[in-house]
């Protein structure tokens, strides 16, 4: 019943989506463009429970980004911690006197982090539906960011 109000029809292949800030369009067809789901279904189980429903007012509690494929950033953050590891080690075995051997261990440190929030526009005002104010969609980035630990052998 809900789709009701931000769709033309149920279940024609052509429909037009009513009653949604421009925000929330944009980020919806950004997201469709990824998925391999209907626009509609889409929109139920990604969408809806972002949107503030008040009679026939709709407003945006929050935006959320991330990275479909991050494997090739990554791979070029791995190759950049690795070199930066050498280099500090490098530093260290010069200052105490010694030589590096070869590396014994490496491994990546598991990461805890969470996709971003542009979270409630950070207090801002929100824009609902039928008003001629817009909601303040911020430019952002995302870092994406990884520890490796490494141990070399002194060299005798």
């Amino acid at each position: 019943e809900i789709l009701r109000r931000y769709v033309t029809n149920l279940d024609q292949p052509v429909f037009a989506l009513v009653n949604l800030p421009e925000v929330v369009k944009g980020a919806l067809f950004a997201r469709y463009s990824r998925s391999p789901k209907s626009l509609r279904r889409l929109f139920l189980d990604e969408f809806v429970g972002e949107l503030e429903i008040d009679g026939d007012a709709v407003r945006v509690q929050s935006i959320g980004f991330s990275i479909d494929d991050d494997s090739a950033l990554k791979a070029e953050a791995r190759t950049q911690a690795v070199h930066l590891a050498q280099l500090q080690a490098e530093q260290m075995a010069k200052a105490a006197g010694v030589k590096l051997g070869g590396i014994r261990l490496i491994s990546e440190v598991p990461e805890n982090s969470s996709t971003p929030l542009y979270d409630r526009y950070a207090g801002a005002p929100k824009a609902a539906v039928g008003s001629t104010s817009q909601a303040p969609v911020e430019p952002g980035q995302q870092e994406l960011s990884l520890t490796v630990d490494v141990v070399w052998d002194i060299a005798q």
